[in-house]
């Protein structure tokens, strides 16, 4: 099943390959937060919470498909138990009893338990129940669970019974009752264990959700710290686990690696460990911020990210985990672009294109370009022993608001999709040219950075020649340009000095060309950039440039 929203808080759902959306009504007393923000979906097992978009949050259940407000509000009355007919039970009992969501015979979520009855004695006898509710007003809720603490013992499940009973009666004798499902307990295996009756509280609204450590771990805006829910139990979240920042700072988002959950706030982050059931939380950097939440992706146990200085990667082991990925190429033009489009970068989003090996980040504006997508080529790191990514731009005039791989049926290979500012869902193509009707079209802009001679014929009056050029490529279904910009490195603030055009290299009964050579003969200074070009790509292949040089006069 495939999820989305739209910017006016709708919720919808669609069978992949179908064609078709259907709006799914949001659970009584659930709104868009305002002002609104991206919903952030984490999966955990086969559970769904939609933080950040609604509050309160949201839980869809996969197997089932169905949309719920995240968590169960406890009972606020105490059961009446009293002493039944001749049974098996005998000791001094006291209940409680919990609301349980079911769907078939699937535990989803119950709630904490209510306040304990009164104690009560009985000789071989069996439990009466009565005071339960026989409604909730969560209306996910389907059964009620009876607890019973025997003689002072733990709470231990005696029955589960169907939410509209009001009374109930049932016979567990204490050896079978120590055998159920007890309520959460604190301090376990202690001298001082007991029921634990916040384990299961619901979570507080929260801007970002992410599982780590079979938890899943919450930001709320209005506590600076991090919080988590019980083991298995997305829905359950006790106040007190509860990790503070140092300096009361804001978190923004979360990363997960194998041995850290990573803990971003504007101007500091944190790394959050684990110790068996113990988290302790430190401060890792001072220097790195981060731009945009929804940038954050785990690629080959790198968690990558969006910062003011780049996108940047962090390997873990703490402030010298961290990494500039454009330090050595595009840094320069990605801080020029984020100060005139800060608000395009700060709600920018990131997937991974596992399939041709990319890290996407899109950007969407106001103004033209409607989209730049950062494409960073990140198996040249793991396969070419390049020291980052190779860098390139997407730029459309359609407004891209979401990002992300969609699973077609009976398929575990996710295709990335967009998500377009015109109400559709598109996929990339590379056997076209024509990018469903774009104005930008797929034009394909490749700039070598600049190459200067390294010698006097490098100067102003003594400039090299350039040529000719061979392109590595292939270009079977349409022609590619390459253009030469002569000169120190501003040279392409200025007009090409000269384009060659090299046709379509298919032909018919021949191999497929792969390289290409032209001839340049206006091309001379003490530098040179070679940039190519196409109109209408399909299925291009670039591989490289070789330029030749001859000296100009020399002087000895």
């Amino acid at each position: 099943m495939w999820l989305f929203t739209d910017d006016a808080g709708n919720f919808y759902k669609s069978v992949p390959g179908s064609g078709v959306r259907t709006q799914v009504t949001l659970p009584s007393g659930v709104a868009q937060r305002t002002p609104a923000v991206r919903p952030k979906f984490s999966r955990y097992r086969r559970l769904l919470v939609v933080a950040g978009k609604y509050n309160p949050m949201m839980l869809w259940t996969i197997l089932a498909g169905n949309l719920y407000k995240i968590g169960i509000t406890a009972p606020s009355a105490a059961p009446t138990l009293a002493a039944g007919a001749a049974g098996a039970v005998t000791g001094i009992a006291i209940g409680r009893y919990t609301f349980a969501h079911y769907e078939g015979s699937t535990l989803i979520h119950e709630s904490d338990p209510s306040p304990a009855s009164a104690s009560v004695s009985l000789t071989a006898q069996q439990r009466s129940w009565s005071g339960l509710p026989g409604s909730s007003g969560d209306s996910r809720v389907t059964h009620v669970h009876l607890y019973v603490s025997m003689d002072g013992s733990l709470s231990y499940r005696a029955a589960k019974i169907a939410v509209s009973a009001t009374t109930h009666v049932e016979n567990m004798a204490t050896s079978t009752l120590y055998q159920q499902t007890s309520l959460p307990v604190k301090n376990p295996g202690t001298p001082e264990q007991a029921d634990d009756l916040l384990a299961r509280g619901v979570p507080p609204y929260a801007i970002w959700a992410t599982p780590w450590h079979s938890r899943t771990w919450y930001i709320d805006p209005l506590r600076p710290g991090v919080s988590h829910s019980r083991t298995f139990e997305p829905e359950s979240v006790d106040p007190s686990n509860f990790l503070p920042t140092d300096e009361g700072e804001g978190p923004l988002a979360l990363g997960a690696m194998d041995d850290e959950l990573v803990v971003f706030c504007e101007r500091k982050v944190y790394s959050v460990q684990s110790w068996g059931s113990t988290f302790r939380m430190r401060k890792v950097s001072d220097s790195y911020s981060l731009v945009a939440p929804h940038s954050i992706l785990n690629i080959q146990g790198m968690l990558w990210f969006a910062a003011e200085q780049g996108i940047s990667g962090y390997v873990g082991g703490g402030g010298n985990g961290f990494r500039n990925l454009m330090a050595r190429s595009r840094r320069n033009a990605w801080i020029a672009d984020y100060k005139a489009n800060r608000q395009a970068y700060e709600d920018g989003i990131a997937d991974d294109d596992r399939v041709n090996g990319c890290y996407l980040f899109a950007t969407a504006r106001e103004t033209e370009p409607k989209t730049v997508t950062w494409v960073g080529y990140y198996r040249a790191m793991a396969e070419e022993g390049a020291v980052e990514p190779y860098w390139g731009m997407d730029k459309m005039n359609r407004k891209r608001r979401a990002l992300g791989n969609l699973f077609a049926p009976s398929s575990r290979a996710g295709l990335i999709s967009f998500g377009d500012c015109d109400g559709y869902v598109r996929q990339e193509n590379a056997a076209n040219g024509d990018d469903d009707g774009d104005t930008y079209g797929k034009r394909l802009r490749i700039q070598h950075k600049h190459f200067v001679a390294g010698d006097q014929s490098g100067d102003d009056a003594h400039g090299s020649s350039w040529g000719p050029v061979d392109w590595f490529g292939r270009n079977d279904n349409g022609p590619v340009d390459l253009k030469t910009y002569c000169g120190d490195d501003a040279a392409t603030e200025s007009p090409a000095d000269e384009t060659v055009t090299f046709p379509a290299g298919a032909q018919p009964g021949r191999k497929a060309r792969t390289s290409h050579q032209g001839t340049l003969v206006k091309s001379a200074g003490k530098g040179v950039t070679v940039e190519i070009t196409a109109a209408t790509p399909v299925d291009v292949r670039h591989r490289g440039v070789t330029i030749h040089r001859q000296d100009g006069e020399q002087v000895f």
